[in-house]
């Protein structure tokens, strides 16, 4: 989904292998690790791979797992 970079707007700071993006608008897409469909404007790439989106809530999850 390269289109979907086009519509970033934020990038936050990494953590590990994940980055947050603020996109420009809601778009559909399909977490790689809840399996659900989802539709937001936050979601993170997982190693810089569009094909690898998480939703907020399985960011923040595997976010509160690493460690400090």
């Amino acid at each position: 989904m390269p289109e979907l970079a086009k519509l970033v707007i934020k990038a936050f700071p990494e953590h590990g292998n994940m980055q947050l993006m603020r996109l420009r608008m809601a778009v559909e897409f399909h977490c790689s690790r809840c399996d659900a469909a989802k539709r937001a404007d936050l979601l993170a790439v997982v190693s810089g791979d569009w094909q690898r989106l998480l939703c907020k809530a399985c960011y923040l999850e595997l976010l509160s797992e690493q460690p400090e």
